[in-house]
């Protein structure tokens, strides 16, 4: 009876709150639609007659309104319509049903007005245009006052709804009480009862009790309740903080429970107490050796029961304190001995950096391997790495690595084995079984990954990756040979461009051994002199005349014959002999100079080409000073567009300003080959640029290109800058160069690099540069806008 009390409570609720919720949801549509029926009538008002775009407008708002009042009428089942009748809803679905009706034929009257406007009709009197307004702006504002007088009538609901549930519930509050108050004299008359018996229990437990009053391990009886009988005091100690709370009649759980409250067992959080008691109880009923708890005077008790033929539980308590203490000991020292042992062992197979495997695992792991067990290699190295270290700092780089090797360690297969084996270098054991064709798409993915940009600190971080593979090779002594090739593999794919991916096959041996050979013997030719000055000329745009020469290089290689310098620079750039080649060249080209000079072939500029390696280098300047330079103004040196300002910083910038302080100019080359800026140009402060050959073979292959490239010859002349166009292949190359408005031109249409005889004789049948022309160059080079330009390069390096 009392449930049923309490359930009907509980519905009246419920029904009263649903239908309240209810009342509340018809109130928000009915604004809805207030608001929707007032835009309309807003639009329809602010037209003299309706267009498409207006009509559409008042339609809509017309539709959305409809959408309420549909809503209201269609969201009621069947039994809700019946007990919305029952307290006065009925004239609340009425209301909307009319609206519904109402929005209706005004939609219909809108169709009509569209339909003439598509036929492009327009009728007179009750049938014109500004009649028909006027019509659905009357029938407009009925709808507002329809919606208008919808919200008293839900005011009315909801007052008729909240005395009904009051009423209700007061009179189902008042049953229950009287129900409850019942059922509370029997509970009490049966409390009594129950507190009598336990007193004459507790009576005869008290006998009982004397017996087991005895030193030793804690026992105690319990019924098959759980219910405490009897026990000693061991047991009353051991078990609770406060023996005098054990007492017989009181259950284990609560027993348990109050000790875990007072923090009797440390082990036990208080909210899982009752989880706790319910495992130890069905434990102790499988587990012979008993369990041990941890009580909070720092003893261990192990904890046995047993039942007994009357269903009673005899549960005994004993100190093993000592015991585990001694376990615990030993387990510790042998935890400890191993963990040590497994933290050398990783140590000393592990990058600290990024977790991955070091080049000595790797290596072991290769060695350990047979020709049968090893599949490809991809050796992986990381562009522009050095570049992230200098910019932005070594957290940045090691952020780099980190993100490299959580990549290999996400995007790998479980049976491909990867290693960090050097600052940015990283390699890929794959199984047995795949093919070299397979390792390559995965390069394929893992370049993929690396090239998306990642942040540090909120700085971007430009870098990307260069991948070598070889596979296994029956040649092979030994399984390191493999990562050799795919070394190989690596410089080639970074020889390609950077960013590669490279497959190593016999071209590529060939050229390795071919690279090892003249990496052998450039020391030698740097030394007896075996690197040549070739000279290639350089013509005035206008008159064809030559007005100078840019110095290359040569080698007269005892096996292979004339080199290259594509072919041998790179190589003394890997041996850090770049600038050392630089300096060979140099003086080598000086003496031609002067030889030519002596001659009668006075060149007006001669362009020498300068690494970062000769600029930065401690001995550069002072080797300049103990020449003797008949006109250094004569002199140039070609920075390559790709020296960053930003990443040399202030020793670049002392060198260069030095340079022009000693009389020498100072050119870019290879313009428009990278990511070339105006605050490069501003930065360097050039008196000329040359244009990458690439960028200038453009302005033959469409208008827009050549709209490109005479956009940046414009940019160059605007910083007073001259322009040298390199690689003009052609006579209509040169022609089409000549009217962007390069001032210089270079390429094989002129000539090809020679050495000195040839040049000697080149010149003698040239057209040289007049010495007019040659002073018009000088005040070219010396004009006031260079020194402005420098000036300015100053104050922008002077900023802080």
């Amino acid at each position: 009876m009392f449930g049923l009390l309490i359930a009907g409570l509980m519905m009246a609720a419920f029904i009263g709150y649903h239908y309240l919720t209810l009342s509340s949801e018809y109130r928000a549509r009915n604004f809805i639609h207030f608001q929707a029926t007032q835009q309309a009538i807003d639009i329809t008002r602010s037209v003299t007659v309706f267009r498409e775009d207006s009509l559409n407008e008042v339609r809509a708002q017309v539709s959305a309104a409809r959408a309420e009042a549909e809503w209201c009428i269609h969201n009621l089942s069947l039994l809700e319509r019946t007990l919305a009748n029952s307290v006065g809803e009925g004239n609340v679905v009425s209301a909307c049903t009319s609206g519904l009706e109402t929005s209706g034929k005004l939609l219909e009257h809108l169709d009509q007005v569209q339909r003439e406007l598509d036929e492009n009709r327009s009728g007179e009197g009750p049938d014109s245009a500004y009649a028909h307004r006027l019509q659905i702006l009357g029938e407009l504002e009925d709808m507002r006052r329809n919606s208008g007088v919808f919200q008293p009538m839900i005011d009315e609901v909801e007052t008729i709804l909240h005395r009904t549930v009051l009423v209700v519930t007061f009179a189902t509050g008042t049953a229950a009480w009287i129900v409850f108050a019942i059922l509370m004299r029997q509970f009490v008359s049966h409390w009594q009862d129950e507190k009598r018996t336990k007193r004459e229990f507790a009576a005869l437990s008290s006998r009982l009790k004397l017996a087991l009053e005895s030193p030793g391990e804690g026992m105690g009886l319990f019924d098959r309740h759980w219910q405490l009988v009897l026990c000693n005091r061991a047991y009353a100690e051991s078990v609770h903080p406060d023996p005098a709370f054990v007492q017989p009649g009181k259950h284990i759980g609560a027993i348990m429970k109050d000790a875990i409250q007072k923090g009797h067992y440390p082990d036990v959080d208080p909210s899982d107490a009752d989880a706790f008691i319910a495992d130890s109880l069905s434990t102790l009923e499988f587990e012979e050796q008993g369990v041990v708890l941890f009580t909070g005077s720092g003893r261990y008790m192990r904890v046995r029961h047993r039942k007994t033929e009357f269903g009673d539980t005899i549960v005994t308590r004993a100190d093993v304190t000592d015991y585990v203490m001694a376990e615990r000991r030993q387990s510790h020292y042998v935890n400890r001995l191993q963990s040590a042992n497994a933290e050398i062992a990783r140590t000393a197979l592990t990058d600290a950096l990024t977790g991955l495997p070091n080049r000595r695992h790797f290596d072991q792991i290769l060695g350990a391997k047979s020709d049968e067990e090893i599949g490809p290699i991809i050796r992986i190295d990381l562009d522009r790495f050095k570049s992230v270290n200098d910019v932005l700092g070594h957290a940045a780089g090691d952020h780099v690595l980190r993100h490299v090797a959580g990549i290999l360690n996400e995007r790998l297969a479980p049976d491909c084995f990867p290693a960090r084996i050097g600052g940015d270098e990283f390699v890929v054991l794959c199984p047995a079984d795949m093919h070299i064709q397979d390792a390559a798409r995965i390069a394929e993915r893992l370049l993929a990954e690396i090239l998306k940009p990642i942040l540090f600190e909120g700085r971007l971080c430009q870098y990307g990756a260069s991948f070598g593979i070889a596979a296994p090779d029956p040649d092979h002594d030994e399984p390191a040979d493999m990562l050799r090739d795919a070394d190989v593999a690596l410089y080639s794919a970074k020889a390609d461009g950077r960013g590669q991916i490279a497959i190593f096959d016999r071209a590529m041996k060939h050229d390795a051994s071919r690279t090892r050979l003249v990496a052998d013997a450039l020391p030698a030719a740097l030394a007896q002199g075996d690197l040549v000055p070739f000279f290639q000329t350089q013509h005035d745009a206008l008159t064809g005349a030559v007005v100078g020469v840019e110095v290359l290089v040569r080698w007269n290689h005892p096996r292979f014959g004339p080199i290259t310098p594509d072919q041998f620079l790179p190589v003394a750039r890997q041996l850090g002999q770049e600038a050392a080649v630089d300096r060979a060249v140099f003086e080598a080209g000086l003496a031609a100079i002067a030889r030519l000079d002596a001659a009668g072939c006075v060149l007006p500029s001669v362009s020498f080409n300068a690494s970062t390696g000769r600029l930065l280098a401690p001995d550069f300047l002072s080797t300049l000073d103990v020449i003797d330079f008949p006109d250094p103004r004569r002199i140039a040196f070609e920075v390559l567009e790709t020296v960053s300002v930003e990443q040399h910083g202030a020793p670049l910038i002392y060198v260069l300003d030095a340079l022009r302080e000693r009389g020498f100019r100072i050119e870019i080359d290879d313009f428009g080959s990278d990511h070339a800026s105006i605050n490069g140009l501003f930065e360097i402060a050039p008196e000329t640029v040359k244009l990458d050959r690439a960028l200038a073979g453009r302005a033959m292959t469409s208008e827009r290109s050549m709209g490109t490239v005479r956009a940046i010859v414009g940019l160059a002349h605007s910083l007073d800058l001259s322009v040298v166009a390199e690689g003009v292949e052609t006579a209509e190359h040169a022609e089409i160069l000549r009217r962007i408005g390069c001032d210089v031109l270079q390429g094989f249409h002129f000539s090809r690099p020679m050495p000195e005889d040839e040049l000697r004789h080149f010149l003698a049948s040239a057209t040289m540069a007049s010495p007019d022309d040659r002073a018009t160059l000088a005040r070219l080079a010396a004009a006031p806008g260079r020194l402005s330009l420098k000036a300015r390069t100053a104050a922008t390096l002077r900023r802080p």
